[in-house]
């Protein structure tokens, strides 16, 4: 006589009442309709800013035991969080100032209310430098941080941000992890109190090689992504297209005074000495702006039964997912024209001749050292304009540089070098004029994952 084995079945309702809790896994939607296209639902909106850099200084604890005790008893114990790192800038440094970082914000947005429970659920953000592949030496070669607003991504990581809680009239927390929950895992609210559930929006960002960077990401449960994303760019320029422009330094322009404790003079001429030193730039179109354009591609989630509109639950949608297109430019950066600082003396632009040497113009690299040398040159008077290093300070003439007169001294002002240019490039900063638009996509252009 055979046994009979009774066969337990365990349903997902029953697991959940081992632990205490009713959960119940729904269809992400009970029926899919053809996909169709969308046109002008969605639009795009960008807007850039300065990356700020972390302060160059140095953490005290970064010291040696001796130096944190000498820095301890020079400053009478109570010595600063951190000291400024050193100034690396040498005589004779040739610098590159070929990059631009720029924190850029992406605003996706619907251009109406969509109806109850539709939700964009999927996007592509392509962004490039306007004109990078022919007319411009701008174009997108690196990026650093990405952010969807709940996860921020760095080069090798990525960090989440949020918990995405619910609100509180659906009755559910949110928990970052429910193991085995699916995209479309929803709970039975008439019987559960509490539930996790595992939040699966996928972002991602990257730079390809054809200098566009783009930001892709997949909705997961729930969730609709007419929200703000960001993105730190790095934009380049061809090295063909820097160019050199030779400045100097001057120093020191001081000295302490013997006579008076904590007071200053002006350094005599013998210990003032110009340091030269080449910038390298970009200087094609730097008066003009870098202008950039966003071409976003997007999907919508719709429900067509107007009875399911009304639920929380996705699992009795009729659903229909469109794409569409939008565009706009925008103003990726500033000009990228840097200007250097002259001194002036009415027509006169000073100059300065080392030995064995040619006459170059005294050009500073900001407007401070410019008009902090012209202020010391003005009273200490270097006899024949002459200061450390044999180095002669004066005008050029067909006969050579020759020395600066009491009058033309007394007159002598810092100045933008080239202030047409200097003008052109903040003039031109609000030349970039965004206008979204909605267009078909080009053949061959990327959609969102799962799109046909």
């Amino acid at each position: 006589m055979r046994r009979l084995v009774p066969l337990i079945v365990v349903t997902a309702g029953g697991c959940a009442a081992i632990t205490g809790q009713h959960v119940v896994i729904e269809n992400r939607f009970k029926q899919q309709q053809p996909w169709g296209r969308d046109e002008g639902s969605v639009v795009i909106d960008v807007f850039t800013s300065d990356v700020v850099d972390p302060p160059t200084t140095v953490p005290l604890t970064a010291l040696s035991d001796h130096g944190q005790a000498a820095i301890i008893d020079q400053t009478g114990g109570k010595p600063p969080v951190g000291i400024k790192a050193p100034d690396e800038t040498k005589a004779g440094a040739v610098s590159l100032e070929g990059s631009i970082k720029r924190r850029i914000v992406v605003a996706v947005r619907t251009a109406a209310f969509l109806s109850p429970g539709d939700r964009v659920d999927a996007i592509h953000v392509d962004l490039s430098v306007d004109g990078s592949d022919r007319t411009t030496p701008w174009r997108i070669t690196s990026w650093t941080q990405a952010s969807n607003g709940q996860t921020v991504i760095d080069l090798g990581k990525s960090t989440d941000t949020s918990t995405n809680k619910l609100t509180a009239s659906t009755g559910l927390k949110i928990s970052p992890v429910l193991p085995g929950a699916t995209i479309g895992g929803e709970a039975d609210h008439t019987r559960a109190s509490e539930v996790e559930i595992k939040d699966t929006t996928d972002f991602d960002a990257a730079v390809d090689n054809r200098g566009h960077a783009w930001l892709d990401e997949t909705a997961g449960w729930r969730v609709s992504l007419a929200h703000n994303l960001s993105m730190d760019a790095v934009l380049s320029a061809s090295i063909p297209s820097l160019v050199p422009s030779p400045l100097v330094s001057a120093g020191p322009l001081t000295r302490v005074d013997p006579k008076h404790k904590g007071a200053t003079l002006p350094a005599t001429p013998d210990d003032v000495r110009l340091s030269e030193m080449t910038v390298y730039s970009a200087f094609a179109d730097e008066e003009r702006p870098i202008c950039g354009r966003a071409e976003l591609t997007y999907r919508i989630r719709r429900i067509i039964n107007a009875k399911a509109a009304t639920t929380f639950s996705e699992s009795d949608d009729r659903v229909q997912f469109v794409t569409g297109t939008a565009r706009t430019e925008f103003l990726f950066a500033p000009p990228s024209y840097r200007p250097t600082y002259v001194l002036r003396s009415n027509d006169i632009v000073v100059a300065y001749q080392m030995p064995h040497a040619q006459p170059v113009i005294l050009a500073f690299q900001s407007l401070d050292a410019a008009a902090a040398f012209a202020h010391w040159f003005v009273h200490a008077a270097p006899k024949g304009g002459t200061i450390g290093g044999n180095t002669v300070i004066g005008k050029i003439t067909d006969a050579g540089i020759v020395p600066l007169t009491s009058r033309e001294i007394e007159r002598m002002t810092a100045a933008p070098q080239n202030f047409k240019l200097l003008k052109a490039a903040l003039d031109g900063a609000v030349s970039c004029i965004s206008s979204a638009q909605t267009e078909v996509p080009a053949a061959g252009a990327r959609s969102p994952a799962g799109s046909p």
